[in-house]
């Protein structure tokens, strides 16, 4: 019995002790692509169950840091939707950045309004990996009644003084794409 609660224990030990390390070198790249990459190689059995793009995903979510601005990604387009279905959709855009985007958060705006009032409402876009230099080619989609007056309205560089549209990114999350 002793024999078996030694062998219990010894094994127990070294299996704390890997998740410890593992637990330990990731903890220790938090906000890095490496942190990114130890996350994602941590979680090798959860991919198998619960898919790579979860796994990805909560694994971006735990290393990226957060800007309040717009990402470096000109030139860029992009076609606003307003009315019944309000939509941004992004691209071709370049990622001029040296940080793989995770995260995007998008917004419309109706400007010139009569009252003298605008709309503004603003979307999250999770689910993205856009590495430094790659095209950015996404739909994002605000869900909001509040642009079903608005269907087709001008952009506001082309009509800045009457009630026009206009999109924006306000957020993004990034994983710094150094290399050592």
């Amino acid at each position: 019995m002793k024999n078996y609660l030694i062998s219990f224990l010894t094994i127990f030990i070294l299996v704390s002790c890997d998740a410890v390390e593992d637990y330990a070198a990731e903890t220790l790249k938090s906000k890095t692509m490496k942190g990114y990459l130890q996350c994602m190689e941590n979680n090798k059995e959860e991919i198998s169950f619960l898919g790579n793009t979860y796994v990805s995903d909560e694994c971006a979510k735990k290393h990226s840091k957060k800007s309040s601005s717009s990402p470096d990604i000109s030139p860029c387009r992009a076609s606003v939707f307003t009315g019944s279905n309000p939509r941004v959709e992004i691209g071709p855009c370049d990622n001029n950045t040296q940080s793989v985007i995770t995260s995007l958060k998008v917004g419309i705006a109706v400007k010139n309004i009569p009252d003298d009032s605008y709309i503004s409402i603003t979307s999250e876009h999770k689910s993205t990996f856009i590495k430094p230099n790659q095209d950015i080619r996404t739909k994002i989609l605000i869900d909001s009644s509040k642009f079903n007056d608005y269907p087709n309205l001008p952009f506001c560089n082309d009509k800045p003084d009457e009630v026009c549209k206009s999109w924006f990114i306000n957020e993004y999350s990034y994983i710094p794409a150094n290399i050592n």
